[in-house]
């Protein structure tokens, strides 16, 4: 099987945030990424119960499930990293960020609430 390690999306529209000044920056692929299986992925490094319950407050609110995952570094500020089912990272930014975590969740993903209709709210039926 070949596979397509090489390949990243920095500068896609589907990526965003800010690298930390050490390790893969959004668009690159995560060596740990597809360790959950074909899924997106949040990873809270370093971040506190209050965090992760806001960063899950966030993720809720959109037609994706998102599993926030809480990991202990032990390397100071609490950062999150949103990696999508194919391994590569989609998101990089601090944890305390929500406001630039839910930008780009607009703009991948859509909200909850227009993610689910019924056949009686569709033009035409």
């Amino acid at each position: 099987m070949f596979a397509q390690t090489w390949i990243r999306y920095r500068g896609s529209p589907v990526v965003s945030g800010r690298a930390a000044r050490r390790g893969p920056r959004p668009g690159d692929r995560v060596p740990i990424g597809r360790g959950g299986g074909l899924r997106h992925r949040a990873l809270l490094l370093d971040g506190t119960d209050e965090q992760q319950r806001a960063v899950e407050s966030v993720v809720g609110r959109y037609g994706v499930a998102i599993p926030v995952q809480r990991l202990a570094r032990g390397r100071g500020a609490a950062w999150l990293l949103v990696l999508r089912p194919d391994g590569h990272l989609g998101y990089a930014g601090p944890a305390d960020d929500l406001t630039a975590l839910a930008a780009h969740l607009d703009r991948c993903h859509p909200p909850r609430s227009a993610s689910r209709t019924t056949s009686g709210d569709q033009p035409g039926r």
